[in-house]
């Protein structure tokens, strides 16, 4: 079968009018993560379409428009410097004995909370991916599937953008940018497949469970202070410190504080461990999706 995204009708869909949206002949949906692969190559004009007009209707009717991309970021990397590196005379905890430590503090932070705002953007956005768009269920033929793609890549661009403004603020601060930023993006593109599984878990618990929106802030909250952001990991108490690993944002956090401070390249074991329980997050969500996608249209 085949639905031309126009067809969704409105203003919604009309810069996508020209995209064809080929859909399976079959009634069924196949819960096998094997057709994870066909689905995004399949779909990957409209992933793409529906990426670009997401990012362009955060900042629709604004006078700045897409620049709130790079200033949003800048602003708070200003802010975040002067609080807590002159207000507060915070001390990077990786500063070199030698020097004060204070200057940096905030690029420091700012450097985990790049990771983190991708994770906690896609994670609120989640539960309500469905039931904010109930027409593409109950009246034409789409791939719904493809909505927790499209919430991460719009995630993974902010994300990308907010690297720059890290990487102007590390070279004025600091004086320069090591080599081993340029493993930097691989911080946020580790967390790809897990975040699409979250999202594709979220959204499917979340169009039957409404109070699910409700308690995904709560748990972001935890995430945000169970983590290595405000200080590094063998600050905690000993006892804690392991259990710290199940935080899904303590590696991504991780690697691209000591990337930047430390300038060690990412160890193989922690990469390919974190790889593939993002991988097995990300299967398990899309049979989870597949199987409950099946009541979306009663309950929308």
């Amino acid at each position: 079968m085949v639905a031309r995204a126009g067809s969704i009708g409105g203003h919604e869909m009309s810069s996508l009018s020209q995209i064809t949206v080929h859909t399976p002949r079959r009634s069924g949906h196949s819960r096998s993560p094997l057709g994870i692969l066909p689905t995004v190559v399949t779909h990957r004009r409209l992933i793409l379409a529906l990426t670009r007009r997401d990012l362009a209707e955060r900042f629709r009717g604004t006078l700045l428009g897409t620049l709130w991309f790079v200033l949003g970021p800048a602003v708070l990397m200003g802010v975040y410097t002067l609080t807590f590196s002159v207000v507060f005379r915070a001390r990077m905890p990786y500063a070199d004995p030698a020097s004060d430590g204070h200057g940096l503090f905030g690029v420091f932070l700012f450097a985990g909370l790049v990771p983190f705002t991708v994770f906690s953007d896609v994670v609120a956005r989640s539960p309500s991916l469905i039931t904010s768009r109930a027409n593409y269920v109950t009246r034409v033929v789409f791939p719904i599937e493809v909505l927790s793609l499209v919430a991460v890549l719009s995630a993974l661009c902010g994300g990308l953008l907010s690297s720059a403004v890290l990487v102007v603020a590390l070279a004025v601060l600091g004086g320069g940018v090591p080599v081993t930023a340029l493993a930097y993006p691989l911080c946020l593109g580790l967390m790809v497949p897990l975040l699409i599984g979250l999202s594709w878990t979220l959204a499917a618990i979340g169009t039957y469970v409404r109070d699910l929106g409700q308690v995904t802030p709560l748990v972001l909250s935890v995430c945000l202070f169970v983590s290595p952001i405000f200080t590094t990991i063998d600050r905690f108490p000993p006892g804690i410190q392991p259990w710290l690993y199940l935080n899904p944002v303590t590696v991504p956090v991780d690697l691209a504080q000591k990337l930047l401070f430390v300038l060690t390249w990412p160890g193989f074991l922690v990469v390919g461990a974190y790889a593939a329980a993002g991988l097995a997050v990300m299967a398990a969500g899309w049979m989870c999706f597949q199987t409950l996608r099946r009541g979306f249209a009663d309950v929308l």
